[in-house]
């Protein structure tokens, strides 16, 4: 019979015999050791995982043995976050009835892949200088973020530029590179004019504008100019225009601006003459002054003189041609044509006085009052050619000059005197006609030709 023969440890047996026959009862007991069985610890391991920025277990540990052991082993790691080599050791601790078990193992961990953007604006205007305006950074697992150095290419000129940023690695990443494009567009540029408001005139095409471009990297680079209309001569309104072309680095602009030739100042004038009435009208000079020398002839002016109907000044008038010249604005100074009057000589003597007359002095009413005149030449020369209207007033009884010559006409104006070989006039006046009255007094009016008069008095009684 045994005992404590399961587990590990001292176990006994004893043996015992009943007898018989010859042989008495007998009994007897041994004790033997059960040692704790081996076990066997098995590792098993992915060979190679990748970083990912946290310590990595992938390995798993079993045991084996007699029976079944129970438990597990337990694993621990060593190095097993970084990229390079881990290590792992799995050990089972044993029990009772079985003995521990180690085993030890290794894997790879891997360096996580990086990935490198670079970011580019989809375009950029040019400027004259090296565009920069990309960005570049690096990603990968364990929080990698960093900023990266851009190497921008074609970045000056109008065209497509390039943009390229490189991440050499590190002890967890691989190394990446990545790459962009963007367009750098032609910059836009302004002309500016430079125009007088105005200009005078001078007889030659005048080019008085000018223009210059700036842009980016440029300025006051000359533009040519146009006319419109071309070639700007003779007074007027004009538009300069310039054009800067589009090409290359640049957007063409255009600009224009206005100015005029403003006519030069002439003046014409007339001449001046002294006539005496009746006489030719003589042709009076004009002159034009101020005109340029390539001008000289084309603009010229005659004197014009009004009719001429009584003694006096007249103006003497230019008449420009042509009246409004292209290039000239003309002031006209008038000239004067003096008429001189007929020169009266010896005119209203008695019985029609100049002054009012005394009442010893009166006429008898009915008689013949003669009104007599000699007209001259200022020279002195007999004028024969005057001819003159008589107009009578009735000033009533009152000695004094009416306040407005007016009342009874006695002849109409058909009483003309007559022409005189010799320069002597003379009217008989027949006061027995018409409304003459006794006792009043009579303003007498003679109008000349020239436009002069004479005045005089009679008393009638």
């Amino acid at each position: 019979m045994y005992s404590n023969n399961t587990d590990a440890g001292t176990a006994t047996a004893s043996v015992s015999y009943a007898g018989g026959g010859n042989y008495a009862s007998a009994s007897g007991s041994a004790s033997f050791t059960i040692a704790p069985a081996p076990t066997t610890t098995s590792l098993t391991c992915t060979p190679s995982v990748v970083y990912n920025g946290s310590p990595q277990e992938p390995c798993t540990a079993t045991v084996t043995g007699p029976g079944t052991p129970p438990g597990t082993p337990t694993l621990d790691y060593t190095s097993n976050t970084n990229a390079g080599s881990a290590s792992v050791t799995a050990t089972y601790a044993g029990g009772v009835n079985w003995l521990a078990s180690v085993v030890s193992g290794s894997f790879v961990i891997a360096k996580a892949p990086s990935a490198t953007t670079v970011s580019c604006p989809a375009s950029a205007t040019y400027t004259g200088s090296a565009l920069t305006p990309c960005t570049a950074s690096v990603t990968g697992a364990g929080g990698l973020s960093e900023s990266l150095t851009v190497t921008h290419a074609g970045n000056v000129n109008v065209g497509t530029a390039t943009a390229a940023a490189a991440y050499a690695g590190g002890i967890n990443w691989e190394s990446s590179s990545g790459s962009n494009s963007f367009a750098i567009n032609a910059a836009a540029t302004n002309v500016a004019m430079n125009c007088p408001a105005s200009t005078l005139y001078n007889g030659a095409v005048q080019t008085p504008c000018t223009a210059t471009a700036s842009g980016p990297d440029f300025s006051g680079t000359p533009v040519g100019v146009t006319y419109d209309p071309a070639s700007p001569k003779d007074a007027g309104a004009y538009l300069a225009n310039a054009v800067f072309a589009t090409g290359g680095n640049y957007l063409g602009s255009a600009n224009s601006a206005s100015f005029a030739i403003l006519k030069l100042a002439a003046t014409a004038t007339a001449g001046s003459a002294t006539i005496n009435f009746g006489a030719a009208v003589p042709a009076l000079p004009c002159t034009v002054s101020g005109l340029l020398g390539v001008d000289a002839g084309t603009v010229t002016c005659t004197t014009s003189v009004p009719p001429i109907t009584v003694a006096g000044t007249y103006p003497a008038t230019p008449l420009v041609s042509p009246a409004s010249p292209a290039n000239y604005t003309v002031t006209s100074v008038n000239g004067a044509l003096t008429v001189a009057a007929y020169k009266q000589v010896g005119c209203f003597a008695s019985p029609v006085y100049s002054e009012m007359p005394s009442t010893k002095s009166a006429q008898r009413k009915g008689s013949n009052i003669p009104i007599k005149c000699s007209l001259t030449t200022p020279e002195g020369v007999p004028v024969t050619t005057a001819t003159g209207n008589i107009q009578v007033v009735d000033a009533g009884m009152a000695a004094v000059v009416p306040p407005v010559k007016t009342g009874t006409v006695v002849f109409a104006a058909n009483n003309v005197f007559k022409p005189s070989k010799s320069g002597n006039y003379a009217y008989g006046l027949d006061t027995s006609v018409g409304d003459f009255v006794a006792g009043h007094y009579y303003y007498v009016i003679a109008t000349w030709n020239d436009g002069s008069k004479t005045e005089g008095w009679f008393l009638l009684k």
